[in-house]
């Protein structure tokens, strides 16, 4: 019988979904999309952002040994400075230099934050000027200026009142006779301020009539780096009396003023003019506070209020223009010039905004709440153009400006929520897309000008990979765009785990396809930690990189530890052509430091897997005879290629090819290999840079004999850690001409 071999079918991106076309995949495991659209390439892996140097000697290893998260890449004055922020397991948060010596240097940004749970969403950070907004809804938020600058962010407890020492007008009643060498003045009381001016001076308060009562109030406010001012204080009250004989115009008060907490750049006095005889705390409600006087430094202790009334104009701001803000906030934004914080430990639906230029200033009716709509507790807040996505658990608000102060909120979408805030990402010319409780979803449209938000789904051909979910532990997802490789990674935990371990990747460069990130497992190589990643992000280059968790393990000797062995080298970890993937170095202990050792890498495994093929009709049987596969090649690499029918994912092997032209294969046309020893029947030179003749890329197609029994469906996938491109695939079959076979009605019919 005249066998039958399919159209060139070119190799498409992962359709999990019943309703496959020609080409698509089951899965793709650890390859990228050919920027050119030519097939799908694995040669990508991990490497480290900064290695120690063989044999160098290390600070204490506490960081190597730590696990990495919360990463976040921050960039100041146009890219000169970058800040790869992350947070150790032990609390405290850094960020890392690149090599300046025989280890990378780390510095710290805060010292004992809380370690994220598994339903915790870790630290959040939004970028407002020149300084970086970090809050994680349980410690202080912060503001990190770069370098060794890290200030509290905001006014987090209630600005101290002044205190005050006012003047004793009967010290001043006294005579003199200084022409016989006698002075009689009275004794100035210990808890009195003696300064008092006379006529001419201009310099003074209070009423100067006899036996008239003087009461002054006062205040303070601190100014931070930012400018933002504090709230202000509880007004503290002076008052005397003159004397019955007042030979004096006006007098003075000292202030002790109240220091500031770090930041702050000034400190502002406020005070009434004098509300006359309100003794016995009969303070007078609402009385009217001026501007009095701005010392800028935080370390000045005392000033002296010599200002008559009538200098003072500027009334002091409202009580309600500056609050004290909570600490619990769990998620930051910075949109539309000002900051804006949200959710967490009882302000669940609660979203509070700066004023304008001032982000540390935040109004007291500067808020919204939108615990009267279902939707659940916020879960993150994201700028998009125009609009603010307030994301919550089961539902998406959106604030929009009405006017230069005013914002509408209103309902984007009530079906769809998430818990996953790392994963809300924007990508360009796309839209924001993000990982729920059941897929992942695309929000585009928006810009000003009428354009409506839309929501979407984009992850339908790959839900049986989201259906593995661990839903609960979603906060612990991470994702990242890279406009350099045209991909979005989303990392996320799966099977009722709590850490991630698996990655979907969604590719842009033409149209939408997908593809997955996680570890596999052969006979010759076992995969544990290359995608244990705890956090992701993306350098100024596009260049992905990692925090991961890393599997550490102790071996030998007494205390102190001789030996740390740590899958990834104990540093951030970032996506390249080098193509390692499972990492493990040593750190030898000598009784007073730690020694770097041997690093062994090994590449990535990576996989093509097509979707279950029926040739058309599955009721006919048929027999698989080879699988021609055409790939571009660079050198000798070996591929294996695997089979499985009938819905039996057994995995048989069908062998292994190199990825060779097959008239150039063991003669001396083939390119050098890049390893030291080959498994093949013929020796072959080692590549040496600068004297190697290599061919450039090319393509080859590479033949698997099969030659099934008669099936229904059949897959195959190539399966290797060594470089390979696919490109397309045909397959020899023949038709079997015979229908599945019938199985006779009523067997096991109990009835």
């Amino acid at each position: 019988m005249k066998s039958i071999s399919t159209k060139e079918i070119r190799a498409a991106g992962v359709n999990q979904t019943w309703l496959t076309a020609p080409g698509d995949a089951r899965d793709i495991v650890n390859c990228r999309l050919d920027p050119t659209g030519y097939g799908w390439i694995n040669d990508k892996g991990w490497e480290a952002a900064d290695t120690p140097r063989l044999g160098a000697t290390l600070p204490n290893p506490s960081y190597i040994s730590a696990d990495k998260s919360a990463l976040y890449v921050w960039q100041r004055h146009r890219g000169a400075e970058v800040y790869k922020i992350h947070k150790t397991s032990d609390g405290e948060m850094v960020y890392v230099h690149s090599n300046d010596s025989i280890f990378p240097r780390v510095s710290t940004v805060a010292f004992d934050r809380t370690p994220a749970k598994s339903d915790d969403a870790d630290e959040q950070y939004a970028p407002y000027g020149r300084f970086l907004c970090i809050v994680n809804g349980k410690d202080i938020p912060l503001k990190f200026w770069g370098r060794e600058k890290t200030l509290p962010f905001g006014f987090t407890k209630r600005t101290p009142a002044p205190e005050l020492i006012g003047p004793d007008p009967e010290f001043f009643q006294g005579s003199a006779d200084f022409g016989a060498g006698t002075t009689s003045y009275p004794e100035l009381e210990a808890d009195k301020f003696g300064l008092a001016f006379s006529t001419g001076t201009g310099l003074g308060l209070g009423f100067t009539a006899d036996d008239k009562v003087n009461t002054y109030g006062y205040c303070v406010s601190f100014i931070t780096d930012t400018g933002s001012e504090s709230p202000l204080s509880q007004i503290n009250y002076i008052n005397w009396t003159n004397a019955a004989d007042n030979n004096f115009l006006g007098y003075s008060v000292l202030l002790n003023i109240p220091q500031g907490p770090p930041g702050t750049v000034a400190r502002r006095i406020y005070r009434t003019k004098t509300l006359g005889d309100v003794r016995n705390e009969t303070l007078v409600d609402g009385a009217q506070l001026f501007y009095l006087k701005q010392v800028n430094d935080n370390t000045t202790k005392n000033f002296v209020d010599t200002i008559p009334d009538d200098i003072l104009l500027t009334p002091a701001p409202s009580e309600f223009d500056s609050s004290v803000i909570s600490s619990t906030y769990k998620y930051n934004a910075s949109w539309d010039n000002r900051m804006w914080l949200a959710g967490g430990q009882g302000n669940e639906t609660r979203i509070i905004y700066s004023q304008q230029g001032l982000p540390e200033q935040f109004g007291s009716f500067n808020y919204y709440d939108v615990g009267n709509t279902s939707g659940g507790a916020i879960t993150q807040i994201f700028p998009y153009y125009d609009n603010l996505l307030i994301f919550r658990e089961h539902a998406i608000d959106v604030l929009r400006p009405a006017n230069n102060t005013q914002y509408v909120l209103s309902r984007l979408y009530s079906k769809i929520g998430t818990n996953a805030s790392n994963t809300i990402t924007n990508i360009p010319d796309l839209g924001v897309v993000f990982l729920s409780y059941d897929g992942v979803y695309l929000i585009n449209g928006g810009v000003l000008g009428g354009s409506k938000v839309q929501v979407q789904e984009i992850s339908q051909k790959i839900t049986t990979e989201l259906d593995r979910l661990s839903k609960t532990s979603l906060a612990r997802a991470t994702a990242a765009y890279s406009r350099k490789e045209k991909e979005w990674w989303v990392c996320y935990p799966v099977d009722g785990n709590t850490e991630n371990t698996r990655c979907s990747v969604l590719h842009v460069s033409d149209g939408i396809s997908w593809s997955f990130r996680h570890d596999l497992s052969d006979a010759s190589t076992t995969m544990e930690n290359s995608f244990a990643i705890n956090s992701l992000d993306t350098l100024p280059d596009g260049t992905f990189i990692a925090a991961f968790r890393n599997l550490t393990s102790v071996s030998g000797g007494p205390i102190p530890i001789p030996v740390i062995t740590t899958e990834k080298p104990g540093v951030l970890q970032v996506w390249t052509g080098n193509r390692g993937g499972d990492n493990s170095t040593s750190y030898s202990y000598n009784g007073e430091s730690y020694t770097f050792g041997v690093q062994i890498t090994r590449d990535i495994v990576s996989e093509w897997k097509s979707a279950w093929l029926d040739f058309g009709d599955d009721s006919v049987k048929k027999r698989v005879l080879s699988v021609e596969v055409e790939v571009v090649t660079k050198g000798h690499n070996e591929i294996e290629l695997l089979t499985a029918v009938d819905y039996r994912d057994d995995g048989t092997t069908a062998g292994t090819r190199p990825t060779a032209v097959a008239e150039q294969y063991g003669t001396t046309n083939e390119d050098s290999i890049y390893n030291p020893t080959i498994a093949g029947p013929f020796d072959k030179s080692i590549a040496v840079i600068g004297t190697s003749q290599w061919g450039e890329a090319r393509t080859a197609r590479l033949r698997w004999d099969v030659n099934t029994g008669l099936v229904s469906w059949f897959r195959f996938s190539i399966r290797s850690s060594s470089y390979f491109q696919i490109v397309s695939y045909q397959l020899e079959y023949v038709d079997g001409q015979r229908k599945t076979i019938n199985i006779p009605a009523g067997r096991g019919n109990t009835r």
